[in-house]
């Protein structure tokens, strides 16, 4: 057995642990360089060490020499010369490491102290077997990079559950070797799920950690730690302790990421309803980043479904990582909450993860908020067209949200009912009303020839009046009783008698009201309809209805006593519009009857020329059809689809329809098309509305990672955050710019993947400047486009050109190098691979790629990548993809120098390594678990 040496104080020798190579003068190093007997192979070095050992983190010290920590078995591996210092259990605050899990039970938490080429073990600084958990998984210090290393910080924890501690080593190596923790804390400190430790709590320049925590499944919290680890501190301008206190018995005030606690919604309506800048040229809704779960603000209430359809989860998980600026100790916050998708989505009420990234202030006050994908965008509709649909420009000023359920003319003033409340356009502007509209979305509305009075019902079945053209309202009685209701479908105004209104509720029930809405009796109770989207009166005959649900067409020739079926071919349909010179002359629309031409699916128009006895079907292009519109004269039809389809009917009425999406003015439409609306005193007016002037959220975005960038002063930085969403297909996602990002522009097809992005913000600012993929590619896919062009990529297929599928990748550790450089580590399938990597990956032109780790180096723009490695078993079966993935690169850090460190494990099965440059504590196969490092460039 080794004997440890005695713990002393004294202070590390001159020039300890630098590597020879940094001491070379750096025109002789040049020299070296430019006669071939150094190159990026020679200087790298990358080996394994250790038996049943394992590194988690890593930390380069301002003197050139680097930190390393992890766990290992036994300390047998280690050189005799080398000192081993063993720390108490109990830190000098009295507390206690916690016990370890079973399977890390008969390891011991490690420091490794190496040399600045990793050649040398200088010490290694150990805990009681037993103790601690798996091993240290984080290693921070509270100076600002490059200057001196300050006072040391750790974390470990246990992976069943995933708890973890936090402590204080009392030297930092520099001016003496650790001897005992100053502090620990483990205070409910607990169930963080997958997020690395490393990613879940940092250090600010005045000592203080602000950590992520868990106490509870539902109640995800953010905190910030007394400098001496006595307790928590209070952050000032944060609005509650939510229990909390600190040893005193004050306050301590914390950040709840439990979206009903209200730390993060407008307390207001002029807060709630502010229409902010989202930092990448569009504007969003609300003043705090759960405003997006709520109809209203906490003054009015806890009414969930927010303006996007989404609503919080009872029981979110919740997830955060933290990174601090050590100049200002100002810190970010980027997390995910869970949430219900919308009923109108592809998977109607799923659960969904929302991200944010927040700053704060170091007093706790709100510097700015991103969504990190485009919310809302102000130049994509709606649009109008004066000329039968030839050229198109948008509809007014201002409309901000689109989602359009459904959309009405009174007068002249146009009216939207959508996810944010109802949208009025007057005098060429768009105002948004939705205080006093007690639940949202708006899914129904109606109005009367005058435009000033409007009727609106929601989602939860809530129907309300304004008498003022929308700016106030009053709750109606009809269907308003009881907690849980179903949503109003469809409302209209009688035409030719104002004080007559119909109702109609997703579960069949309809009413109307021949007093203006205050009172209300059964209505069509003969109607055989499951539910009424539609009701649409005859141009002439003001006694004639028709009622269209989603299942059929019925009319009724007697003010809705009887009715009879139409029998329109299909189901499934959306919308219906009559010639308003010719009554006999239907058309409705259906996105579910469809036929196949050449192998693609159509859907289709039902026209009837006969009122409704006899009907033709009519194939429009390969999208589902919303909504029809005829114009005045029956020759002149439009319809709207789900992926921006907008088609107009030939004149000569013959089964002939043409997409107009390339016609002028319609470059910027995005989204599904979901409204048309016409104009009764302007022949050839048009209106079209969609989706896409309010986005849904790509599913499932997750935040990894957050990290300052310190290589610019700080009224200059940037933060760089880490995430992942899953699937790609939404087109909301914040991309980069043309000639300015690696990752331009969404490809591939498949939504059941974690695409994993790096991007950066504007740090004082929040505004988005560029992203780059961290992710593979589909080894076997084969829709590549042409390779990058820099040849430092080695002819690597683009992620941007040919549809190319990505494979999702799950990153692990995120830098930003005093250079500006951005590098991380990650597992994925055919990672890129430069024409300088230690280790290629096979490429998924030359075969099949298997799971591997790799880590990569961005250029400080993200516009390309300049290094990127695989770090894994060698041997690989091609054929299979198979036969790697044995190892973990846990951690990387930059060096001063521009190499980077990393460091992780192999897992002791398949096959070793490729190694080089092995020094004399290391080797080149693994026995059991092997602790893995390298340098590289």
């Amino acid at each position: 057995m080794r004997t440890p040496v005695t713990p002393t104080k004294s202070a590390a020798l001159p020039g300890e642990g630098r590597a020879f190579r940094y001491l070379i003068p750096s025109f002789l190093f040049g020299l070296l360089l430019a006669s071939g007997l150094a190159c990026a192979e020679d200087v790298s070095r990358v080996f394994l060490a250790g038996k049943n050992a394992r590194l988690l983190s890593v930390l380069p010290l301002s003197d050139g020499t680097i930190l390393a920590g992890g766990s290992a078995a036994d300390l047998e591996w280690v050189p005799k010369d080398v000192p081993i210092i063993d720390i108490p259990a109990a830190a000098a605050n009295g507390w206690k490491l916690p016990t370890s899990d079973s399977d890390d039970g008969g390891r011991r938490s490690v420091l490794l102290h190496l040399s600045a080429d990793l050649g040398q073990v200088l010490a290694v600084v150990a805990f009681p077997s037993g103790l601690g958990g798996s091993g240290i998984a984080a290693i921070k210090t509270n100076s600002v990079p490059g200057s001196k290393t300050g006072s040391l910080y750790i974390a470990g924890g246990s992976s069943t559950p995933k708890t973890y501690w936090l402590g204080k080593l009392d030297a930092n190596f520099l001016d003496g070797r650790p001897t005992k923790l100053s502090w620990g804390y483990d205070d409910g400190l607990g169930r963080i799920g997958k997020v690395p430790i490393d990613a879940i709590w940092d250090v600010g320049g005045d000592g203080k950690i602000v950590f992520y925590n868990n106490p509870k499944n539902d109640w995800g919290v953010v905190c910030r730690l007394k400098a001496d680890g006595s307790g928590l501190d209070s952050v000032p301008n944060w609005r509650s302790s939510h229990g909390r206190t600190q040893p005193d018995g004050s306050e301590a005030k914390i950040l709840s990421l439990k979206t009903g606690s209200g730390d993060l919604r407008s307390r207001t309506w002029a807060e709630f309803e502010a229409l902010t800048p989202d930092g990448n040229g569009g504007v969003r809704k609300g003043s705090f980043p759960d405003d997006l779960y709520y109809s209203q603000p906490i003054e009015a209430g806890n009414e969930g479904r927010g303006y996007t359809g989404y609503r919080s989860r009872n029981t979110a998980a919740s997830t955060a990582c933290i990174a601090v600026d050590r100049r200002s100790n100002d810190f970010f916050v980027g997390y995910n909450v869970q949430s219900i998708l919308p009923s109108w989505s592809p998977i109607p009420n799923a659960p969904d993860f929302e991200p944010t990234l927040i700053a704060f202030t170091s007093q706790g006050d709100l510097r700015w908020w991103s969504r990190m994908y485009s919310e809302i965008s102000q130049n994509a509709g709606p649009f109008v067209s004066k000329d039968s649909g030839d050229t198109w420009k948008v509809l007014g000023e201002g409309f901000v949200y689109g989602a359009a359920n459904a959309v009405v003319r009174g007068g002249e003033i146009i009216y939207v009912a959508e996810n944010a409340g109802v949208s009025r356009l007057t005098g060429g502007k768009w105002e948004l009303f939705s205080k006093g509209i007690p639940s949202l979305p708006v899914m129904a509305i109606a109005v009367d020839n005058t435009g000033r009075t409007v009727f609106a019902g929601t989602i939860r079945g809530d129907l309300v009046r304004s008498r003022d053209s929308g700016v106030s309202w009053t709750l109606l009685p009809v269907g308003s009783s009881g907690k849980k209701r179903p949503a109003v479908s469809a409302l209209a105004v009688h035409p030719a008698n104002s004080k007559i209104v119909f109702c109609a509720f997703e579960n069949g029930d309809r009413f109307v009201s021949e007093d203006d809405g205050e009172n209300w009796k059964s209505f069509a109770e003969s109607l055989p309809l499951k539910s009424v989207r539609e009701f649409t009166f005859t141009p002439k005959d003001r006694s004639t209805i028709f009622a269209l649900g989603k299942d059929g067409l019925f009319k009724s020739a007697d003010a809705g006593t009887t009715w009879t079926d139409c029998r329109v071919p299909g189901n499934n349909f959306t919308g219906i519009s009559l010639d308003p010179t010719n009554s006999d002359m239907i058309f409705v629309s259906s996105y579910n009857k469809s036929d196949t031409v050449n192998g693609v699916k159509v859907y289709g128009i039902r026209v009837s020329a006969d009122g409704g006895a006899t009907w033709t079907e009519e194939k429009v292009g390969n999208s589902k059809i919303n909504d029809v519109l005829c114009l005045p004269g029956g020759t002149e039809v439009f319809c709207v689809s789900g992926d921006r389809g907008l088609f107009k009917r030939e004149a000569s009425g013959s089964n002939q329809w043409t997409r107009l999406n390339l016609a002028t003015g319609l470059e910027k439409a995005t989204g599904s098309m979901t409204r048309l609306l016409g104009d009764p005193s302007a022949p050839g007016t048009v209106c079209a509305f969609s989706q896409g002037a309010g986005f849904t959220s790509t599913p499932d975005q997750y935040v990894d990672a957050v990290a300052v960038d310190y290589s610019q002063p700080a009224s200059d930085s940037s933060v760089v955050v880490m995430a992942r969403s899953h699937g790609n297909e939404v087109s909301n996602f914040w991309h980069g710019k043309e000639g300015g990002s690696f990752m331009r522009r969404q490809t591939g097809t498949s939504g059941n993947e974690h695409y994993q992005w790096i991007a950066r913000f504007g740090a004082s600012t929040g505004n988005f400047i560029n992203a780059t993929w961290f992710v593979g590619l589909d080894p076997f896919g084969s829709n590549f486009g042409k390779p990058y062009e820099d040849p430092n990529l080695a002819g690597w297929p683009d992620h941007n050109a040919g549809n190319a599928n990505l494979k999702g990748a799950q990153g692990r550790s995120l830098g930003v190098g005093l250079d500006g450089k951005v590098y991380a580590a990650g597992t994925t399938r055919a990672g890129i691979s430069t024409s300088n990597a230690f280790q290629k990956m096979t490429s998924p032109l030359d075969g099949k790629a298997p799971w591997h780790d790799f880590f990569r180096v961005h250029s400080a723009d993200l516009s390309t990548v300049t290094y990127a490695t695989a770090l894994t078993g060698t041997d690989w079966d091609t054929e299979k993809g198979e036969g790697a993935g044995n190892t973990r690169i846990a951690a990387v850090a930059a060096l001063p120098n521009g190499e980077i460190v990393a460091v992780g494990s192999h897992d002791g099965t398949g096959n070793t390594i490729p190694t080089a440059n092995v020094p004399s504590w290391g080797k080149s196969t693994p026995e059991g678990e092997t602790m893995m490092l390298g340098i590289l460039r």
